[in-house]
């Protein structure tokens, strides 16, 4: 059995002093010296250790960075409150003006009323309303399935007067009308949408990579 220590020596006052330690022969016969001289202080610290162990800790100095950048990514449904965000045919559009969701009356049921405008000076908004008999909570919300009385988006386009175009949930059965609620609490509601709409002339918009979170 050899002993290996830490070595600490103050060139200041020539004064060394050994602190030993008993270790295996075989874990340490592929041993690395470090040293450190720490100018201010005169110290200069050696530290004889495992290879092996020191190959690890570089490594993971050296994956670290890669870690912090990953982790620091934003999640697609990390959005600030007061978004509403979806593509209609491939363009991104933002409904995050005066947007919130509010409770709707409802006799004998429960229902509730996303909507958001698309700038100030217009009128140019989308709306999503889920209403039914039990309460709504987090879970998904498709349009002509269950006990979803009523799953709808509405998006309404102005030119020159309000709703001049209107585009709403029809029926579709190959991309129906879908909400989902993530998160929803006393104060705010969070989720995602998809689906198809039609407008009043016939023709279709294709809502995608919807998401909310608004006040409630």
């Amino acid at each position: 059995m050899k002993k290996y220590f830490l070595s600490v020596a103050n060139t200041a006052n020539q004064a060394d002093e050994h602190a030993k330690f008993n270790y295996n022969q075989a874990y340490w016969e592929s041993r690395f010296e470090l040293s450190i001289k720490f100018k201010q202080t005169k110290t200069k610290i050696m530290i004889r250790t495992n290879k092996k162990l020191i190959n690890r800790i570089f490594l993971c100095i050296l994956l670290l960075p890669i870690i912090l950048i990953s982790s620091c990514k934003k999640d697609p449904a990390d959005i600030a409150i007061g978004t509403i965000k979806v593509d209609i045919n491939g363009t991104a559009y933002t409904f995050s003006v005066q947007s919130r969701a509010t409770t709707l009356p409802v006799t004998g049921g429960n229902g509730i009323q996303i909507q958001g405008k698309y700038k100030e000076t217009s009128t140019t908004n989308l709306t999503l309303s889920i209403v039914r008999p039990s309460p709504i909570s987090t879970g998904t919300y498709i349009e002509n399935t269950g006990s979803n009385l009523l799953v709808t988006i509405t998006h309404c386009t102005e030119v020159i007067v309000p709703c001049f175009f209107q585009a709403t949930t029809f029926g579709s059965t190959s991309n129906p009308v879908t909400i989902t609620i993530t998160e929803i609490t006393g104060s705010s509601i969070r989720g995602n949408f998809k689906g198809e709409l039609q407008t009043t002339s016939g023709t279709t918009e294709t809502l995608s990579n919807g998401v909310f979170y608004v006040s409630l």
